[in-house]
């Protein structure tokens, strides 16, 4: 199993803490064997739909950016930085569709 760190930036400044400034995250396990063949630095669609604590803080969830600025993805110690492009993201609904 491949495991990725959903980081989510709030208010508090919690350095030491994961990534400096990021109090709230969520694990992503993607199942090796759903995935056809060996890949390596390979971008893989995160879709999650209807999650409360994505949602945005004015819309009662955790998240502070309206537009998930906000959002970072991590390794699975959750401190190195992995690229990623937000496709789309609904803060009213808490849902994100990310690469």
């Amino acid at each position: 199993m491949l495991s990725l760190l959903f980081t989510i930036f709030l208010l508090a400044d919690l350095s030491g803490q994961w990534l400096d400034g990021y109090c709230y995250r969520k694990k992503i396990t993607i199942d090796a064997s759903q995935v056809i063949s060996s890949q390596t630095n390979f971008p893989v669609m995160i879709s999650i739909t209807g999650d409360a604590d994505i949602k945005s803080i004015l819309n009662f969830g955790l998240v502070e950016s309206e537009t998930g600025n906000d959002f970072r993805f991590t390794n699975n110690g959750g401190e190195s930085l992995l690229d990623f492009e937000i496709e789309a993201y609904d803060a009213a609904n808490g849902d994100l569709v990310a690469w």
